[in-house]
C-alpha cells in the first residue's frame, strides 16, 4: 500500500501542466487514440515491463498531442523538452 502511495506520489509531482479545454486540444487528444505509435506501445505493454512501457506511452502521448497542436497552429515550435529517464 506504502509503494501505490509514493508511485502516485512521484507521478502527480511529474505531470505535465493541464492544457487549455479549447476544441483544438480535444481534437488532438481524440486523435491520438488512433496513432499508429499508441497502437504498437500498447501491444508491447502486455508482453513486456508495464511501467517502462507506460512511461513511453506517456512521452508518445505528450508528443503527438504537441505535433498535432503545432499543426492546427495553437502553439508555436521550440521550447523545452521533457528531461529523458
Amino acid at each position: 500500500m506504502t509503494a501505490v502511495a509514493l508511485l502516485a506520489a512521484c507521478a502527480a509531482r511529474n505531470a505535465p501542466p493541464a492544457a487549455p479545454d479549447t476544441p483544438e486540444v480535444a481534437a488532438c487528444n481524440a486523435e491520438w487514440t488512433t496513432n499508429p505509435e499508441r497502437r504498437r506501445l500498447m501491444q508491447e505493454r502486455f508482453a513486456s515491463n508495464e511501467l517502462e512501457i507506460d512511461r513511453r506511452i506517456e512521452e508518445a502521448r505528450m508528443r503527438a498531442r504537441h505535433d498535432c497542436l503545432q499543426r492546427r497552429g495553437v502553439v508555436e515550435g521550440g521550447g523545452v523538452e521533457r528531461v529523458r529517464r
